[in-house]
């Protein structure tokens, strides 16, 4: 079942992939590197779960507040980019 779940998140992560390339704005490459930042953490905490391991716990809210963080910057950035 993991297995399974690893798939369909690679298969996520994939269409946000072409849409951080192909874009078309500035605002869709934010929120397709946001939503591949979210896979990533999902993909972290499914492996740990397949392995039986407590330790990717930390690595995958490391990763999420950076990705909030990121996406925060980038919002403001674009925000301030209009005015």
């Amino acid at each position: 079942m993991i297995v399974a779940t690893l798939v369909l998140l690679v298969a996520a992560a994939a269409g946000f992939a072409v849409r951080l390339v192909r874009g078309p704005s500035l605002a869709d490459r934010v929120v397709a590197l946001d939503g591949l930042l979210t896979i990533s953490v999902m993909i972290i905490a499914a492996y740990g779960v397949l392995i039986g391991s407590t330790r990717f716990i930390v690595v995958t809210v490391v990763v999420a507040l950076v990705a909030f963080l990121g996406t925060a910057t980038f919002a403001r950035f674009i925000e301030r980019r209009g005015s």
